[in-house]
């Protein structure tokens, strides 16, 4: 465990499963208190906070909202402020999911949804939190962006869309709190071994009738090094940006694709 004076109150969107909940681990292992938010079952979550107050020994606690929904978001900031006076220090806005359809056929109310969870919900984020950080003279904001931030793929418009914008509101806020203590900086991963990559191998399977190895394969043709990037891989470069090595590193991104994005 860190010691008292480098431990920091660490909030992580969409960290009851999946590459958020790796990052939540990751930074407490640093020693850092922990909120959670995200969907699941009562069980679920309670499991989630149990391991990491065993497995870390740090405060830990869920709180729910609903990232789509900017009365939740500005309900869920008060409450953590009251919580933790004045305020958290480190942000990370990873919350997202995927949808794939051509953009004819793509619903609107799906749409609205991604650019409202994966835009809308950091920029209101970084909106109602930042006040604590400039108060404190420091904080750290790391915006969970992709490859698909700088290049895209077919019949993804919304989370293409949502994450290129991710990039200009990462930049936007460095410039914003340059020579406040507080940087803003993105990761970009390729294809994680998570949850949601499992599915669109196996929908790909299903859809070309071939079999889910060859799926995967197909998928990480993108990745000149057909690797998979890891969720220790991005929770490790979570904190990296969150030391001091990175204390002059703001508004760019730290890029874990397998060379996709250097073609």
């Amino acid at each position: 465990m860190a010691t008292a004076a480098a431990a920091r109150v660490a909030l992580v969107t969409g960290s009851t499963s999946g590459l958020g909940n790796g990052i939540a681990r990751a930074l407490a292992s640093k020693g850092h208190s922990i909120i959670l938010t995200g969907f699941g079952e009562k069980k679920e979550i309670e499991s989630c906070e149990h391991n990491i107050k065993r497995d870390f020994q740090v405060p830990c606690y869920h709180i729910h909202a609903d990232l789509a929904n900017e009365s939740e978001i500005r309900k869920m900031c008060s409450e953590i402020i009251k919580k933790h006076s004045p305020g958290i220090d480190i942000l990370v806005n990873n919350a997202g999911f995927q949808h794939i359809d051509e953009i004819e056929r793509f619903p609107v109310e799906i749409w609205n949804t991604m650019v409202a969870v994966m835009l809308t919900a950091p920029f209101l984020l970084t909106k109602y939190l930042l006040p604590g950080m400039r108060k404190k003279g420091w904080g750290r904001i790391i915006n969970i962006a992709s490859a698909h931030a700088v290049v895209a793929s077919e019949k993804k418009a919304a989370y293409c869309s949502a994450k290129h914008g991710l990039i200009g509101l990462t930049k936007v806020t460095a410039l914003d709190m340059a020579r406040t203590g507080i940087t803003c900086n993105s990761i970009n991963p390729g294809w994680v071994g998570t949850e949601i990559f499992w599915k669109q191998v196996k929908m790909i399977s299903e859809q070309l009738k071939i079999s889910e190895d060859e799926a995967k394969f197909r998928i990480l043709e993108k990745h000149p090094t057909k690797e998979l990037t890891t969720v220790e891989q991005v929770g490790a470069a979570v904190n990296f940006l969150c030391s001091p090595a990175a204390d002059n590193m703001t508004g760019t991104s730290l890029v874990l694709d397998g060379g996709w994005t250097a073609v």
